[in-house]
Order: C-alpha cells, then structure tokens, then sequence
C-alpha cells in the first residue's frame, strides 16, 4: 500500500426508479455524443476533494467525521434539474442540481471548516452541490445536447434521505475509478 492515499468525503446516493428512469432516457438522447459516464454505483455527492492524503491524516480524519457525525441529523434533499459546467466554454460536466439543501449546505460548510483546522486546503468558492451524472470532452451535436438540458432543466427527480457521510479512497484505474469506503460515519446527532 502507497502511504498517500486519493481522498474526498462524500455522500453516497443510491439511485432509485425515477433517477435511474431519467438517466436512462438521458443515455439514449446523448447516444452520440463522446459522454463518459458515472456507473450508477459510484454516485455521490462530494462534500470535500482531499486528493493525496498521508495514513496519518487520514486516521485525523476518521476522528473529525465521527465527532461531526455524532452531533449531525439525517437530512433530506432533493434532485432536481440537469446542468452542466463549462470549462473554457466547452461544457465538461452533466450534473443533476440540489434543492432545499440547507442542512447539506451546513454540513459540507463544518467539514471543510474542521479540515481547515487540521492543515486542510480550506475551499474559497462557495460549495456548489451536485450529482455528477457524466464527464464531456466535446459536443458532436450541440443542438441535441442543449435541448436535451433545456428538457430535464427543470425537472424533479428524486428525493435523498442522508444518513452517513463517507471517507473514501479513489483509486484511478484505466477502466475508470474504484471508489473505497475507507469508513462510514452514521449521523447520529
């Protein structure tokens, strides 16, 4: 085992009938399009992007999610809506937009004032949460792509229960990421 590991913190969502409906009449509208996709088991919303992280803080780690953990409520929220963010104009990423996220936004909000304490990289943009639903490189058919966006902007698709945060390991593989619970942390507050 490498003494760095690839890290984040993340919720995990299972995706239930009418996401994995969505998402499947979203698949056969970009058909042609060169799209990378999530696989349906490693959706997650991510709460912070360690990268590398040494045994050492990682074990710091485990012991501020469980204090934070122990004190947080399950909370709710809902997915609603596609979009995507752009890098130099291009769109790069699909993803699904979070409403009524208020306890998801004050979670995310602690965590990253904890790791800030303990020498993490504190974030400066305002935390953005999302569901990653595809990676992009370029648009064949732009037309397509934007009408199937302008389709499901609106769109709301599922409500999300969150009962445990988790620390993973992303261990990048040719074939795509493997993402490794490193440990689950129940809400127990």
């Amino acid at each position: 085992m490498s003494d760095l590991l690839r890290t984040f913190i993340a919720l995990k969502i299972n995706p239930e009938p009418p996401l994995l409906l969505k998402l499947k009449e979203l698949k056969n509208e970009l058909a042609g399009e060169p799209v990378k996709w999530v696989d349906e088991n490693n959706l997650h919303l991510t709460l912070k992007f360690l990268g590398d992280t040494t045994l050492h803080q990682v074990d710091d780690l485990k012991a501020i999610l469980k204090k934070i953990s122990a004190r947080s409520n399950a909370f709710s929220f809902r997915l609603k809506g596609l979009a995507f963010f752009k890098n130099k104009g291009i769109p790069r990423v699909l993803f699904i937009g979070i409403e009524e996220g208020e306890a998801l936004q004050q979670l995310a909000a602690e965590i990253n004032l904890q790791l800030f304490a303990l020498g993490f990289e504190k974030e400066n943009r305002p935390f953005s949460p999302h569901l990653t639903l595809a990676r992009l490189k370029f648009l064949k058919d732009k037309r397509n792509f934007y009408n199937a966006i302008d389709k499901y902007r609106d769109t709301d698709i599922q409500s999300i229960v969150i009962h445990e945060i988790i620390l993973y390991q992303s261990i990048l593989k040719p074939t795509g990421p493997i993402y490794k619970p490193l440990e689950i942390f129940r809400l127990e507050g």
